[in-house]
């Protein structure tokens, strides 16, 4: 990212259970990068891991996810799809804010839990409550 000052922030941590006996950790994060070539941008990324507390096992790829705007948006959650809860697959919720300053939750879906795909849905977008 060149000469940009960037950090991440707002961890969320889920697991998901492939097999019996073999989870995956997923931890979605903000990417937040400010001056040089991306001015003001908010990118969701992700690493996985076998063992969360492993801090050395993390796969630190910072693989930002496609289809979202990446100038505003942030605060990643997921919804994996699981025997129990009956989803067809799985589901990456976030906050956007549109270039007219209105604020909704969007998502992606995902078959495979790496790959997110599809183009953003919003779920909720702020309501003008005036009385």
């Amino acid at each position: 990212m060149g000469s940009d000052l960037c950090w991440i922030q707002d961890p969320r941590v889920a697991y998901l259970e492939e097999e019996e006996d073999h989870m995956t950790y997923f931890m979605f994060y903000d990417v937040i990068c400010y001056g040089g070539h991306t001015s003001n941008q908010h990118q969701i990324a992700f690493a996985t891991n076998l063992n969360p507390l492993n801090q050395t096992s993390w796969n630190q790829s910072f693989k930002t996810i496609p289809g979202i705007d990446s100038m505003n948006s942030q605060n990643p959650a997921v919804l994996f799809r699981t025997a129990k809860n009956g989803l067809s697959q799985h589901y990456l919720f976030y906050g956007a804010i549109n270039v007219a300053g209105t604020r909704s939750i969007e998502y992606l879906t995902s078959n495979d839990s790496y790959e997110w795909q599809g183009d953003k849905e919003v779920l909720m977008s702020e309501r003008n409550n005036t009385k």
